[in-house]
């Protein structure tokens, strides 16, 4: 049970992300947050509005909610402590965004009997999660492999190549693979590994399901004698799912069959009880993250479920990372997880 709720504040917080998320979100597509965190600015400072009279109520709008001071005598804006922090993380509200698509067909999916086809802004999704992933996971995910020796980064269901693009710094002479089911992630990633070191870069546009055609393709690139393939996998669990751990054990089982020699990284999210999040919802974003997954016909797995999943796969796990700890009783279950797997 919920306690000690203050309903005017629950009020104002539900209506005020109608305004918020849309706002930053553009901020964070129009590449305009760095100049906003690091500048004193107006309307007039971005060449890309038009709107200057539209533009300068969004700043006093967001001034009167604390994220940006106004510097009176210069007639500019300055963002507060409070501020940067937020717009830091803009890339949860880009995520959040790219489910806009539902929000606008609620009425007709839910006066038809038949649910309309419908998915998120796919270039906002990969673009948010990229943004998102990169301050979050991905720096202490390179940290659990950066003393391997590898001569093959394989990133599937690759998003904007964001992290291939930071674990080949690690790495600068190993080659890379690039593959995610959206022709649109796929060429945010040619284009953001365009200033990667790597000298050789394969790229494809395959189901992460699909083990054999993906593998088939890896086992092409030759690699330096004694190295080892790195297979990353981001966020792609839940996908491959559909609620059936046993998907996810056969996932894994193909890997070992057609590239029994891989190390794998491992990213996920975790599922909770409506009842555990109720009592985390001010300081979880995963009330929004199950719903548009469930959504989407993804089915993600609660931590136990990957528990089981170790111990009927052929990997060991060597290194693990938590995120977002939540207490259930006596036990603190992580919202999100990395997990540095071997050969068993």
């Amino acid at each position: 049970m919920v306690k000690n709720i203050n309903p005017r504040v629950e009020l104002i917080s539900f209506m005020r992300g109608f305004f918020v998320c849309p706002i930053i979100s553009f901020l964070h597509t129009h590449n305009l947050i760095e100049k906003i965190i690091n500048t004193e600015f107006n309307a007039n400072s971005f060449k890309i509005i038009k709107n200057k009279f539209f533009f300068d109520k969004i700043l006093f709008y967001l001034a009167s909610l604390g994220l940006l001071s106004v510097l009176k005598n210069k007639k500019k804006f300055k963002v507060t402590n409070i501020g940067k922090k937020i717009f830091l993380r803009s890339g949860s509200f880009l995520i959040l965004h790219s489910y806009k698509p539902y929000v606008n067909e609620l009425a007709k999916n839910l006066t038809k009997k038949r649910t309309m086809a419908i998915s998120c802004n796919r270039a906002e999704n990969v673009v948010g999660s990229g943004s998102t992933n990169n301050k979050k996971f991905f720096p202490s995910a390179i940290d659990l492999v950066k003393k391997e020796k590898i001569g093959l980064l394989a990133d599937i269901g690759c998003g904007d190549g964001n992290f291939l693009l930071q674990v080949s710094k690690k790495f600068p002479s190993a080659s890379i693979f690039a593959s995610d089911i959206s022709k649109i992630a796929v060429d945010a990633s040619k284009k953001k590994l365009k200033t990667s070191l790597s000298k050789k870069k394969h790229y494809l546009v395959c189901d992460a399901a699909n083990v054999k055609k993906w593998a088939k393709e890896i086992n092409k690139i030759k690699i330096e004698k004694n190295s080892k393939i790195l297979i990353s996998v981001w966020y792609i669990l839940h996908e491959i799912s559909r609620n059936n751990p046993n998907n996810v054990i056969n996932f894994f089982l193909q890997i070992k069959k057609y590239i029994p020699k891989s190390i794998l990284l491992i990213g996920e999210i975790t599922k909770f009880d409506s009842g555990i999040m109720a009592l985390n919802k001010s300081t979880s974003i995963m009330p929004e993250f199950l719903f548009f997954h469930e959504l989407s016909g993804q089915g993600v797995l609660k931590y136990e479920d990957y528990d089981s999943i170790l111990k009927k796969i052929p990997y060991k796990l060597e290194k693990q990372i938590k995120f977002d700890l939540i207490k259930i009783k006596n036990k603190s279950i992580p919202s999100a997880f990395i997990w540095l797997l071997k050969n068993n």
